[in-house]
């Protein structure tokens, strides 16, 4: 055990280590995802051996949340930006939304419902601000419907138009998960 007067010297010599910025290539897009399947894994194998109800279960689904939204704002919000966007929105008018929400996918996720791979690539879509805020404060983190997830678009805004990320138009009445998985495999 080092005395205060080491432990002074060793805070005083201390220089942080200056990273460098990595650039994004296709093998730090894979890394990101083992790193969240790695993960994500290990905490379902955790909680597995955890009471549902109580704090430590509570402290792994967070951790499962952190995974899931940094795969999401790396892999997908820096990436391609979103899996879909409001038709004629900008982006600086937008917010990145998740369709299903991330707490959602995690519990399907943790209840077997739903793989991780599925979880770590649920719909999102760039939304102007003023609808998202109106679809949080009527679906705070839920759906009514996770096979026709763009029921909550839907149910509030009945005449959105939503594309996605490459510019094809879908008809939110008829575009389903399996379409989703399907097109973003």
């Amino acid at each position: 055990m080092k005395t205060l007067l080491e432990r002074r010297q060793a805070i005083a010599e201390f220089q942080q280590t200056k990273y460098t910025r990595l650039k994004r290539t296709g093998e730090s897009y894979i890394q990101t995802k083992d790193w969240a399947v790695r993960n994500i894994t290990r905490c379902l194998d955790e909680l597995k051996k955890s009471v549902m109800n109580d704090q430590a279960a509570r402290l792994i689904r967070d951790e499962i949340d952190g995974y899931l939204k940094r795969y999401h704002d790396y892999c997908i919000k820096e990436q391609i930006g979103a899996h879909y966007r409001e038709v004629g929105a900008l982006k600086k008018e937008c917010d990145f939304e998740h369709v299903i929400p991330k707490a959602v996918a995690r519990e399907m996720m943790i209840y077997k419902i739903m793989t991780i791979d599925e979880a770590l690539n649920i719909p999102t879509c760039w939304l102007r601000k003023d609808k998202h805020q109106a679809l949080n404060k009527m679906y705070a983190s839920t759906t009514p419907d996770v096979w026709d997830f763009w029921a909550r678009y839907r149910n509030a805004f009945p005449d959105i138009s939503i594309q996605t990320w490459d510019g094809k138009n879908i008809d939110v009445s008829t575009w389903d998960i399996a379409n989703h998985y399907e097109y973003f495999k």
